[in-house]
């Protein structure tokens, strides 16, 4: 029998067997047996084992979890592994400006008349010039900073950190409502995520620590440096004369890479992360996106 779930606490207590699937385009991301006895008891030490090692399958925590990746990376990573380690910061970096920078792109520039991106596209096509592979988009989280700071909250009496599956028992939710929250913590470098445990980082402890005008300061430079929505709605907003914006402009533009439903969800994100940082606000009755005056630098964070 198939059984199609969101739910991993459901896939673990019914499934023999677990495959975990991934889009964009569809492809097999792991094939995990559960051969856990029956019947199973969700609170057992290896029920939340098997939990923990999905949830990092599923972020992508787990260096095991992508069969593909694993197949034609594994040779390479062997040969260097240090290499590999010491230069993932730096990519990350460039992978977050690079994504920021096609956002950006797509809120400021005009739509291209049709019969002149044909005849660039053969042209480029007659000069042998391969068209660019667009750059993935990574969407924000549906979580609130009230929610975030929440959250912080509680994983901050933890000093070594603390299992998704304890987390989830301690406020009495299932593991998978706790996914935006730690997805968005994990997005802003809030928090850390790695095998199913939590852990909050320095700049976790700073936000967490702070006091409301600094944890403005601190949620906005992270926002600027880790979630490319908001980052581009600034940087469109400061590169517009008056610092002015329709906001249906945003929502149009959204809806060119996305659903209705979707476009419209990440636009209110961007718009409750921007007001918490004192980025930007947005006028509902008016339809304006105002880019805020700053106040105080983002410790060396250019907007």
């Amino acid at each position: 029998m198939l059984i199609v779930t969101h739910n991993i606490e459901e896939a673990v207590q019914m499934a023999d067997r677990v495959v975990v699937l991934g889009s964009h385009p569809g492809h097999l991301i792991a094939d995990v047996k559960v051969d856990l006895p029956r019947p199973r008891d969700k609170h057992s030490a290896e029920f939340e084992a098997m939990v923990d090692n999905l949830y990092a399958i599923l972020t992508g925590s787990n260096p095991e979890s992508d069969l593909e990746s694993q197949n034609t990376d594994s040779a390479e990573a062997s040969d260097s592994p240090s290499a590999v380690a010491d230069s993932l910061p730096a990519e990350q970096t460039d992978a977050e400006e690079t994504e920021a920078a096609a956002i950006a792109d797509m809120l400021i520039q005009k739509h291209h008349d049709a019969e002149v991106e044909a005849k660039q596209n053969e042209e480029q096509a007659d000069a042998g010039e391969q068209k660019p592979e667009p750059v993935a988009v990574h969407l924000l989280p549906n979580a609130t900073p009230g929610g975030m700071a929440g959250l912080l909250d509680v994983i901050s009496e933890e000093p070594d950190g603390i299992d998704l599956a304890d987390l989830a028992a301690d406020l009495s939710f299932e593991i998978d409502d706790l996914f935006p929250l730690v997805d968005a913590g994990t997005m802003l470098d809030l928090l850390t995520a790695e095998n199913g445990h939590i852990t909050i980082t320095q700049a976790g402890q700073e936000w967490h620590n702070a006091d409301i005008l600094h944890s403005k300061q601190v949620f906005a430079r992270l926002a600027i440096e880790h979630a490319p929505l908001v980052h581009a709605i600034d940087q469109a907003l400061s590169r517009n004369r008056n610092g002015k914006l329709r906001g249906e402009l945003i929502l149009d533009l959204l809806r060119s890479k996305h659903t209705d439903a979707l476009a419209r969800q990440q636009f209110d994100i961007a718009i409750s992360w921007g007001r918490y940082g004192e980025l930007f606000d947005y006028d509902a009755d008016d339809d304006e996106l105002t880019r805020t005056v700053e106040t105080a630098p983002l410790n060396g964070v250019a907007r």
